[in-house]
């Protein structure tokens, strides 16, 4: 007999891979259509998918097919080596998942971007790809937010005028503690922040209370958890990124998207390799011995290589068998896992409600920030995140009951998303490290033997972002090549 909380989580749980089934079509169509728009490139040698792979040996082999495991065998195949690219989903595209809803393409996951990313906008650039200017999501009309779990409209431009100025004082110390933000380890100027949470540093903050309650929410859905559980330094560096100013913060986090989806950068970047991709199947154990690595699938393949690249994220390194085992540190942070674990959601009301900003801080776990993604006769259609990554994302009612705490007259008739913590290749969202484990990262992007660890986890500038894994995926692509040519 199981608890109520169990059946709820296991109710969850078929609730998301029922979407990821549902959701199948939509990716494999975009897959086929990008193979179909490939037949005018005759210099290309990408093929589509496979079942299995051709061969029992490669000179390298990537796990994973998000943003890095795909940058990574493209620098490995365009340098002449075999490469085979091995996805335990049934898509390309990792933390990011391009699909449909409401007759309109959406994402569910990893969006917006910036050209203060230096490695996803030479990629942009690389290929050409149209972005889509969202202005909407940065300059709303009604900014209503929750307190003491009532609504309360706030007049935009005061309120926001006070956030700015709370959020340029809480960064205050980020051009002295990151004065190269790709190198965030140039000073030990970070070590005197680094037991704070984001919650520490709020508190240190003389701020009115309906400021501190936006403030709060903000750096929440930022680091998709709790503000007591994330790292300052994180959200410190995001802002150093940035050019220290609230505009471009704004900006990178809710305006800039590629037009045609996530999976246009995806599809563009393994067209453009000579990398052999074979999609569903998970990998089960990884043996080191000599100057070979073996691998074995969950459905018994085996294949071997020379190097590999590990793209798995962050909070699953655990679930795979490696001999030698893992580096202790590396199986304890996995373990402890990052604290990015909420959700994200569409939702389509009848009524044309225009350009609203919702917020609420972390005490009101299946909302902190929602907005308008466009809005017109049939309705408008907003996009939600929150902290709490059990909340069923596609259950109509629970839906409609949160954004009626806001909007009561609002009725929403349909939603969508995605649950990425129970998603067992994810087991979360974005990365945001905790305290303690901010000053890891070199350790964690460390080889081991022939296995080489790229996601955007541990990326050193851009962590928790498409950029970071591009970042980390060429960086790693082009070791394992440097190796493999000596």
């Amino acid at each position: 007999m199981t608890d109520k909380k169990s059946d709820n989580f296991s109710a969850s749980r078929r609730n998301m891979l029922g979407v990821t089934a549902a959701s199948t079509l939509t990716l494999a169509g975009g897959l086929s259509l990008s193979n179909d728009s490939m037949a005018a490139n005759k210099t290309s040698r990408y093929t589509a998918p496979r079942k299995k792979p051709t061969t029992s040996d490669y000179d390298v082999i990537v796990i994973g097919g998000g943003m890095a495991g795909v940058s990574a065998a493209r620098e490995t195949s365009r340098a002449g080596l075999r490469t085979l690219v091995l996805e335990a989903r049934n898509r390309l595209g990792g933390r990011t998942f391009y699909s449909k809803f409401a007759g309109e393409n959406v994402e569910l996951g990893a969006n917006y971007l910036h050209w203060l990313q230096p490695h996803i906008w030479a990629e942009v650039e690389r290929y050409a790809l149209p972005i889509d200017d969202t202005p909407s999501a940065v300059n709303p009309d009604r900014w209503i937010y929750l307190k003491d779990g009532k609504p309360v409209e706030a007049d935009v431009t005061v309120l926001g005028a006070k956030v700015d100025r709370a959020m340029t004082e809480y960064c205050e110390k980020a051009r002295e503690v990151f004065p190269q933000p790709y190198n965030p380890y140039l000073t030990d100027q970070w070590k005197e922040y680094s037991t704070l949470t984001i919650q520490d540093r709020i508190n240190q903050l003389k701020l009115d209370e309906d400021v501190k309650l936006n403030i709060n929410a903000i750096w929440s859905i930022m680091s998709h958890a709790k503000c007591t559980e994330g790292s300052f330094l994180e959200m410190l560096r995001w802002w150093a990124n940035l050019g220290n100013n609230s505009i471009d913060f704004n900006n990178a986090c809710s305006r800039y998207r590629l037009k045609n989806g996530t999976i246009s950068l995806i599809n563009a970047i393994i067209k453009d390799s000579t990398a052999e991709v074979v999609l569903g199947t998970p990998v089960q154990k990884i043996e080191q011995k000599h100057d070979k690595i073996r691998v074995t699938t969950a459905d018994g393949q085996t294949v071997t290589c020379n190097r590999l690249i590990y793209t798995a994220p962050l909070n699953t390194w655990g679930d795979v068998k490696f001999e030698p085992r893992l580096a202790e540190l590396k199986l304890r942070v996995s373990r402890e896992r990052h604290v990015g674990a909420g959700n994200k959601l569409h939702a389509r009301t009848k009524q044309n409600i225009g350009n609203v900003f919702l917020t609420a801080d972390d005490s009101f776990s299946p909302l902190q920030y929602c907005y308008t993604e466009h809005s017109g006769s049939s309705g408008t259609t907003l996009l939600s995140y929150g902290l709490d990554g059990r909340f069923d994302v596609n259950n109509l009612e629970k839906v409609s009951a949160m954004i009626k705490k806001f909007l009561p007259d609002v009725d929403v008739k349909d939603c969508y998303g995605y649950q990425w913590l129970l998603d067992p290749y994810s087991k979360g969202t974005w990365c945001t490290l905790r305290p303690h484990q901010f000053g890891l990262v070199p350790e964690l992007q460390k080889p081991e033997g022939g296995i080489h660890f790229a996601n955007s986890d541990i990326a050193t500038m851009w962590r928790g972002w498409m950029d970071g894994g591009i970042e980390m995926g060429i960086k790693k692509g082009h070791i394992v090549s440097r190796e493999l040519a000596s």
